[in-house]
């Protein structure tokens, strides 16, 4: 499973149209559409490293909300 911070996902999809698995079978045209941004000045090590930063807090920040929304709807009913 990949996850994705809404923010992040939400940029990426006003750039390009996101659908399905864009990637298996494309290892080639996926480096060459790589090597395209770095031409483009994308500065990917500080992309990747924000990522690396970014990312743990908010899947975390995603679980926590995910266990008290399952714990909350696992409740029993009262009366």
């Amino acid at each position: 499973m990949h996850v994705l911070p809404p923010d992040l996902l939400a940029g990426l999809e006003e750039e390009v149209p996101l659908f399905g698995d864009m990637l298996s079978g494309r290892y080639v045209s996926a480096q060459r559409d790589l090597e395209g941004l770095v031409a483009a000045g994308v500065p990917l090590a500080e992309v990747t490293d924000e990522l690396g930063v970014r990312y743990p807090a908010d899947f975390a920040r995603a679980w926590s909300r995910l266990l008290a929304a399952t714990a909350a709807g696992l409740r029993p009913a009262e009366g």
